[in-house]
């Protein structure tokens, strides 16, 4: 049975629905958590064999106001998704799905992958290693002029 305790992004009362069964309230949890904390609030759910099994929101909105947060309140990710693609490349890798040397062109067979990019690992994606070269004509950002 795998369980993991997951940030909440987009709230988590209708996914929560999806069980059919009432979540158990871990806020108090999360209190704990943040006590003495500069985090204004968390919200969390752990899931168990692909379920929530308990979800929690503890804290402000937002730092200087003080309305609570709720199960309710949307989370704005930012960059968070490359620790979380990081994080769940690591759970394929120990499962034996991937390993850190996996190519780019390895996972995507059926794509025409750019001759630059064949040969990319997940190890050099996670640690932005990957081999763009601002002078290659897939490199991303602005050009130089």
């Amino acid at each position: 049975m795998k369980s993991y305790l997951a940030l909440l992004f987009l709230g988590v009362s209708s996914a929560a629905g999806l069980s059919g069964e009432t979540p158990e309230n871990i806020s108090a949890n999360l209190e704990t958590i943040l006590t003495g904390s500069p985090v204004p609030s968390l919200a969390a759910a752990a899931v168990v064999d692909g379920k929530i099994v308990s979800v929690g929101a503890w804290g402000i909105r937002k730092t200087g106001d003080p309305t609570p947060v709720s199960l309710e309140d949307r989370y704005h990710i930012g960059s968070c998704t490359k620790s979380m693609t990081a994080t769940l490349g690591a759970l394929l890798i120990r499962e034996g799905k991937l390993t850190w040397e996996t190519t780019v062109a390895d996972v995507f067979t059926d794509l025409a992958i750019h001759k630059d990019y064949q040969k990319v690992t997940f190890r050099q994606l996670v640690t932005h290693t990957g081999g763009t070269r601002a002078t290659s004509s897939v490199a991303c950002g602005p050009s130089s002029g």
